[in-house]
């Protein structure tokens, strides 16, 4: 294992927008973050009457006042609604390609099928750094067939058995986690033609997932870190990158 001298600092991804620092997956949250970080990544849905809005929740009822399925509401009902009473409301997807400047990397969890042709179709009217990333094969297998050049990642869902004790002990150490089966992680990813992997970070602490990540030519991009400690030991392993709810104050001490 390499040390964290030896290993370049790991680029900075706002994760919904850095979502401790600010209400998630909103504009403020994107420019706040496009501001402090490298990148910033947003969760991709499709409303009822065909829009795309960033949310990252099939239904309505955590961070607004209204219930549903984003699915089954309409894009103009969606777009109204006060996110987590911060007084912004849930953009549009052309609105967050708006706000975020162009050298400002941009990552697209795409939640659900049939988004690609028009995810791609806006991006084409700007000049940001583009990855596609997703939990779903079908979806990544879906971006291939419709574009092979956009950047893609996987997403390592995490596993039933290790995702109950999350929520309920903060700062949960990494030996508590379950390993999985990274070997297959990595062919899975490779499989589905993506450039990158995304791991839950405990994986890249307690596996060689991201040595056996590198060698098959993959970026490793952790996700969600909330702090310097854990910055730092994603760096002495090596990660290209941090996904991070936290974007302000995580280089000091470092």
């Amino acid at each position: 294992m390499q040390t964290t001298d030896e290993n370049p600092e790991p680029a900075v991804i706002g994760h919904r927008g850095c979502a401790a620092e600010n209400p998630e997956n909103t504009i403020g949250a994107v420019e706040a973050a496009a501001a402090v970080a490298g990148g910033v990544e947003v969760d991709v849905r499709r409303c009822e009457t065909g829009g795309l809005v960033v949310f990252h929740d099939e239904r309505l009822d955590r961070l607004t006042t209204e219930g549903g399925r984003v699915a089954n509401t309409s894009c103009d009902a969606v777009v109204a609604l006060d996110v987590d009473d911060s007084g912004e409301t849930v953009p549009t997807l052309a609105e967050v390609f708006e706000a975020v400047p162009a050298d400002t990397r941009l990552v697209l969890d795409l939640k659900e099928p049939g988004l690609t042709a028009d995810v791609l179709a806006l991006s084409a009217e700007h000049d940001h750094e583009l990855l596609l990333s997703s939990f779903l094969p079908s979806v990544l297998r879906e971006v291939r067939a419709v574009e092979s050049d956009v950047s893609t990642a996987y997403i390592v869902r995490e596993s039933a058995g290790n995702r109950p004790f999350r929520p309920v002990v903060p700062g949960l150490p990494s030996w508590v986690y379950l390993p999985e089966d990274v070997a297959e992680l990595i062919r899975a990813t490779v499989e589905l033609g993506c450039d990158a992997i995304h791991p839950r970070y405990e994986l890249c602490l307690q596996t060689d997932l991201v040595t056996r990540a590198h060698a098959a030519g993959l970026r490793v991009e952790a996700w969600t870190i909330t702090g310097r400690d854990e910055f730092a030991a994603l760096r002495a392993v090596g990660v290209d990158a941090v996904i991070s709810d936290v974007c302000t104050d995580l280089h000091d001490g470092q």
